[in-house]
């Protein structure tokens, strides 16, 4: 039994060895395929080594000359160029032997245009991107590109209609806006109007007022009740974003003082030798006044003392010295203009609209002591009653001293007359000195010497800046404004 199954064994072995499929087989085969594909690796060696030899000496090769790549960065863009709000671009290239082409707003290649170097690509807008490419008939090069764009800030210019002007008033502001590129936003753009003589910046957050329409140029009413130096600030805005800040030049806002000034008050004024306090005794446009836009103001006290007359009994010489004394008298006050702040002055008691009044015709009686004497001096006016009862109104009649009235009185009774200057006494009583007497057996004269009080006009455009009224705080003059401001 056990030499059948070693001779089974053994005619196995020999099979797996020796055998069509068995390892001796194999490994030939093996062996067979491994030189085969040494001596193809040879040949192709070969092959490769006299192909570049060949070419090396000028002769063999391939039969098809290789397609040139296109070129790179051949086609440029002009800087975008603005004007009516559209931009514009011009393409060019230096290549030849290709087609130009460009297209606005993408890449698809349907929608290449051709075109030629030079040509200027125009109707454009802020945002939009031009693209540009060589084109050899199968494919394109690598595209350039420049997108429109808009980096120069607008421009607004700020015309006022006046520099100063008080609480009640205002000024008209005109802004124009410019911009040459994308176009201006008005409606996004800003005003503020304050005090910072400072930029405010560029943050649209910081104006407090919006324009509510695109009209250009803008007008803006500017005002406010508050004194002090004033600044419009406009913030420009243009379709792109940018953005530019334009400030007005000062405005000088005045306080509105008309209002609250009244018949009485105290003013701050100076002239001549008087260093003493005034006093508003018209405002303008007082109706009983006459005065128009300017306001009367009167001395508190008697600047100096005036004398008129002259003890004599020379009734010619006297009687010149009665007929001139309201001229006399307005000149002296005339002393008192201080020209920086005033146009006029008279002396208390002349007429506040026509200081120079006088009686249409001279004195004429039939007492017969008279006779010498009729149609040669001046008669009675009334001339001192619109100041007077002005100052009784404001109770400054009184200052317990004597000063003269411009304007006079004649009184005559069968023993006599006189020919008088109104005058306040002591008192604060209307009185009167004589300065001519007429009596049956003739006439004298007689000097006086009383106290003047001026009544000065200020100019109409003056300016009051502060105080308020008051003896400890008067008010207080400006010219250097030119504004109108004591107006009704």
């Amino acid at each position: 039994m056990t030499i059948v199954i070693l001779l089974i064994l053994a005619g196995i072995t020999i099979s797996l060895v020796f055998g069509p499929n068995g390892v001796v087989k194999k490994a030939q085969e093996a062996a067979n395929k491994t030189n085969e594909a040494v001596i193809n690796e040879q040949a192709q060696m070969n092959d490769v080594t006299s192909t570049i030899e060949n070419m090396l000496n000028g002769v063999g090769g391939s039969s098809e000359t290789p397609e040139e790549p296109l070129p790179e960065g051949a086609v440029q863009f002009s800087p975008v160029e603005w004007e009516n709000g559209k931009a514009s671009t011009m393409i060019t290239t230096s290549e030849e032997g290709y087609t130009l082409q460009y297209q606005i707003g993408g890449i698809a290649e349907e929608n290449w245009i051709d075109t030629t170097s030079g040509y200027e690509i125009t109707d454009l807008t802020l945002g939009q991107t031009v693209y540009g490419r060589l084109f050899n008939g199968t494919e394109g090069s690598k595209t350039a590109n420049i997108t429109v764009e808009d980096l120069i800030k607008p421009n607004a210019q700020i015309s006022l209609s006046g520099t100063s002007v008080e609480t009640t008033g205002s000024i008209t502001a005109t802004v124009t806006f410019t911009d040459n590129e994308s176009g201006l936003n008005i409606i996004g753009s800003k005003w503020d109007y304050n005090t910072n003589a400072g930029e405010m910046g560029e943050e649209v957050g910081s104006y407090q007022n919006s324009f509510t329409n695109d009209n250009n140029p803008q007008t803006i009413t500017l005002s406010t009740t508050t004194a002090g130096t004033y600044y419009l600030h406009v913030l420009t805005v243009d379709n792109a974003g940018n953005k530019i800040e334009t400030i007005s030049s000062p405005i000088t806002i005045i306080q509105d003082y008309n209002s609250k000034i009244k018949e009485g008050d105290y003013i701050n004024y100076s002239s001549g030798n008087y260093s003493g306090n005034w006093i508003i005794l018209y405002k303008n446009n007082n109706s009983s006044a006459g005065n128009g836009e300017n306001i009367q103001i009167i001395s508190e006290d008697i600047v100096k003392n005036v004398e008129i007359g002259e003890d004599t009994g020379n009734t010619e010489t006297v009687g010149e010295l009665y007929n001139t004394a309201i001229t006399k008298l307005n000149k002296e006050a005339e002393n008192y203009i201080n020209t920086t702040y005033a146009i006029d002055a008279r002396c208390v008691g002349s007429v506040p609209n026509n200081k120079n009044a006088e009686a249409l015709n001279n004195f004429s009686s039939n007492y017969s002591f008279m006779e010498r004497y009729n149609g040669k001096f001046k008669d009675s006016d009334t001339n001192y009653e619109i100041d007077y009862e002005q100052m009784k109104k404001l109770n400054i009649v009184n200052l317990n001293t004597r000063y003269w009235l411009a304007s006079r009185t004649v009184l005559i009774d069968g023993r006599g007359a006189s020919f008088n200057i109104y005058k306040i006494d002591q008192n604060g009583e209307l009185s009167n000195s004589t300065i001519i007497s007429i009596q049956s057996d003739g006439g004298a004269g007689n000097k006086f010497s009383n106290g003047l009080r001026p009544v000065v006009s200020l100019k109409s455009n003056i300016n009051i800046i502060g105080g308020d009224g008051s003896k400890e705080n008067p008010w207080k003059l400006d010219m250097s404004m030119g504004r109108r401001l004591l107006t009704t």
